[in-house]
């Protein structure tokens, strides 16, 4: 009965030390990642703004609107630029205008895509099926 209970003793141990291992290797990797200030600031536009209820970044947000994750490949600065200035009308309303921002915001925002836009995420979110 005592060497069953040694087996229990150490599994657990091995168990939670593994589990410490892991977890303060993933937080030192992702605490490594160096975000550039305009693109905190990005996303702060991002959030104030509630873009995450129609638009999506990595999958995540609403699915009214086109995903943002890699909209700075589609896109040129310049048509960003004149999108988020000028507040055309959000589909498939009629009258709701998409939020204007400020050159600054504008600017902010376009470098937070930028920043996404380089992030790696081995073709993730799957595409939909047709």
């Amino acid at each position: 009965m005592k060497k069953y209970w040694f087996v229990y003793v150490a599994t657990v141990f091995v168990s939670v030390g593994a589990f410490l291992y892991l977890t303060l290797f993933s937080i030192n990797h992702i605490a490594s990642l160096n975000v550039p200030e305009d693109a905190l600031l990005g996303k702060v536009v991002w959030q104030q703004n509630g873009c995450i209820e129609c638009h999506t970044i990595f999958g995540d947000g609403g699915y009214n609107a086109p995903d943002m994750t890699h909209e700075t490949t589609r896109r040129s600065g310049e048509w960003l630029r004149a999108f988020f200035q000028i507040r055309p009308l959000m589909r498939p309303s009629q009258s709701k205008r998409h939020p204007g921002l400020s050159s600054e915001d504008t600017e902010h925002l376009i470098r937070y895509l930028q920043f996404v836009d380089r992030i790696k995420i081995n073709n993730w979110p799957p595409k939909p099926l047709k």
